[in-house]
């Protein structure tokens, strides 16, 4: 349990605060390599994130498990070991390269999809807003007047079978 802890507080700590700090300095200071390298680190630390929810579900009780995921931070964070450069050419590139048509594809569904969720979820929300502070039925949504078919007007009315003759 404390090295759960400890894991944590170092993986937000030097895997997520410092790394932003250095991100800043690189947009501030304009610097071309140090940016593509942060670009690189960011992918490989999203990827070591999702990795990491998977795998602290599945195979937390490993032993040294927390120390192996300490280690994988330090090696993509050690500027001498050329973690993020290397993930990212030997993994993630030809990975992402292979399925980006796919993945492209799933994304602009997604997407379409969030933003008609989204669509109805505003007209819902505006609907019960009005509904609460004018009443429903002045919150009710205005039904579209029907425009009589010129078929209709011509084919004459006919009382009902039981209505009354004069």
């Amino acid at each position: 349990m404390v090295m759960v802890l400890i894991t944590t507080i170092l993986r937000t700590l030097v895997g997520t605060l410092w790394p932003a700090y250095m991100s800043f300095k690189t947009i501030v200071t304009k610097d071309t390599q140090a940016y593509i390298h942060w670009m690189k680190y960011w992918v490989c630390f999203s990827l070591f994130t999702v990795c990491e929810l998977v795998a602290d579900l599945i195979i937390w009780w490993i032993p040294f498990y927390y120390e192996a995921k300490l280690l994988l931070l330090a090696f993509l964070l050690i500027p001498q070991f050329h973690g993020p450069e290397y993930i990212f050419k030997t993994v993630i590139r030809p990975t992402l390269r292979h399925h980006e048509s796919t993945i492209d594809k799933v994304i602009e569904q997604l997407n379409s999809h969030v933003y008609a969720t989204m669509v109805n979820g505003i007209s819902a929300v505006r609907y019960k807003a009005m509904e609460i502070m004018l009443g429903p039925s002045a919150a009710a949504p205005a039904t579209p007047v029907e425009e009589e078919d010129e078929d209709d007007m011509m084919t004459p009315v006919r009382p009902p079978q039981d209505a009354k003759r004069l």
